[in-house]
């Protein structure tokens, strides 16, 4: 199901039907939502900060489902859930070591790669 709505060549790409379903949302088209996760669970909550020699600082979840929605397409909260929007499908995906922002006090915005919150 996922090689539909996701760039042929992404890593991690088979991990994600065991443990997740698609849904359409509008704002997004199809996105890709967790199955199994704790209620109140949010990305970028199980796993760690690596220092990549090539990438520097990167994101390594552990869920078995977890390098994908880290490092290609963005997360998106929506109608009470997280779920993972992949982007449109290209002929090569392009990676990511972990695009984050984090938002902090009122106006505060940090837009990365990202280095560990």
């Amino acid at each position: 199901m996922s090689a539909r709505y996701v760039s042929p060549g992404t890593y991690g790409l088979s991990d994600l039907d065991p443990y997740g379903t698609w849904r359409v949302v509008p704002t997004y088209r199809t996105v890709w939502v967790p199955t199994g996760v704790p209620v109140g669970w949010t990305p970028h909550s199980t796993g760690s900060w690596i220092s990549d020699p090539v990438y520097g600082w990167t994101w390594v979840d552990t869920a078995p489902w977890g390098w994908a929605p880290y490092h290609h397409g963005r997360w998106c909260y929506v109608d009470g859930y997280w779920a993972w929007a992949p982007g449109p499908i290209i002929a090569r995906p392009v990676y990511a070591p972990a695009l984050v922002a984090f938002l902090g006090e009122p106006g505060a915005i940090a837009v990365g790669p990202a280095g560990p919150p």
